[in-house]
């Protein structure tokens, strides 16, 4: 019953992971959003590699491989210790390759900054992950902004459904709901079974009687409400409150409400009709008993990517990831320049 409109900003998270999922086939598919590219990265004392003073250890082709090297990038390795010394940093659940992904990403962007200047043998690895910052800020983040943004990623960005609902959705209506429920789920089979409506039938005379102590102690918040409700508990044990959001056009019929998140009808009528402060009278559905507040109402908005206002404020939100996106495109470019192998084989289960 209580099903909350997607609110934006977890929008424009779920954006971020649709905007930076597509990627050059040329290596295996990450997100970079989940990628850590920075941490945990241990300290590496300057080694002989030309042009790669930070490395202890060369790779190159050979018949029979060092187990202990993960991956190879331009002649540097990327060992198992390595490796081990930087998972820790990341959640238990990360899979090991995209940890691996993580170490070649940063080496192929470190040999970059490298190439242009951006080391020298007196840098610290804190340096080190300056130096491929000022990279990417020279190759990325100078060259896009919100100004930049391409139409094409705007609208991609206003097709996603929890974005488009931000800037296109009808009156939003805010409820505390105290709630006396026999069953959860589809309403259609709760209406189906007997034996939930016997139940709603039976604890009618508990939800009339809440609803009249509501009412003698009318609460003016919901904080109050909740606080209320808890304090009656003793009474009436299968009471709850859950906070309620859902969309609803007036000028249109419940069976025209459509593309927009919506109660059930028993629930959804009244409320619509009432005023913020208000508190219903037991209302029933399919799920039991409900006493409402309604705490506000949005007004509705219908705009489209084709406004100025909206399409800045997409811009404006997306900036970051698309940044991250070109970033991570950039860096698979440079894999074949700085002649990366890959060894996830020898990952193993560990």
């Amino acid at each position: 019953m209580n099903r909350s409109m997607v609110r934006a900003a977890s929008a424009w998270l779920g954006f971020v992971l649709l905007l930076v999922g597509c990627r050059s086939a040329v290596a295996p598919s990450k997100k970079l959003t989940e990628i850590k590219i920075f941490q945990g990265a241990p300290a590496l004392p300057q080694g002989p590699i030309s042009g790669h003073p930070w490395a202890t250890q060369a790779c190159g082709p050979a018949a029979k491989p060092d187990p202990g090297i993960l991956a190879c990038v331009q002649g540097v390795a990327i060992t198992r210790a390595r490796f081990d010394a930087v998972r820790s940093a990341y959640p238990p659940a990360t899979p090991p390759r995209d940890i691996l992904q993580a170490l070649i990403d940063e080496e192929v962007l470190a040999a970059a900054a490298a190439a242009t200047g951006g080391w020298s043998a007196e840098l610290t690895q804190l340096q080190r992950r300056a130096s491929v910052a000022k990279l990417l800020e020279n190759t990325q983040e100078k060259a896009i902004s919100a100004d930049t943004i391409s139409a094409t990623d705007i609208a991609q960005a206003y097709k996603d459904q929890r974005i488009r609902l931000h800037y296109d959705h009808n009156a939003a209506y805010f409820v505390t709901d105290v709630q006396l429920l026999c069953c959860k789920g589809d309403h259609r089979q709760c209406e189906k079974r007997e034996e939930v409506r016997a139940c709603i039938d039976r604890t009618e005379v508990q939800a009339r009687a809440l609803w009249q102590a509501l009412r003698d102690d009318s609460p003016a918040t919901p904080e109050e409400l909740k606080a209320k409700v808890a304090a009656l508990g003793d009474k009436f044990p299968l009471a709850a409150v859950a906070d309620v959001e859902f969309w609803y056009d007036k000028a249109k019929t419940y069976e025209a409400q459509k593309g927009y998140d919506l109660m059930v009808k028993e629930f959804a009528l009244p409320v619509v009709e009432m005023q913020p402060g208000d508190i219903s009278q037991p209302i029933r559905s399919p799920f039991g008993w409900h006493i409402a507040r309604l705490l506000r109402v949005e007004p509705a908005m219908h705009k489209t990517d084709k406004d100025p206002e909206v399409r800045r404020d997409i811009a404006d939100h997306i900036v970051g990831p698309v940044r991250e996106r070109e970033a991570q495109h950039y860096a698979v470019q440079l894999f074949k320049k700085y002649e990366v192998q890959f060894f996830y084989d020898r990952l193993g289960g560990g």
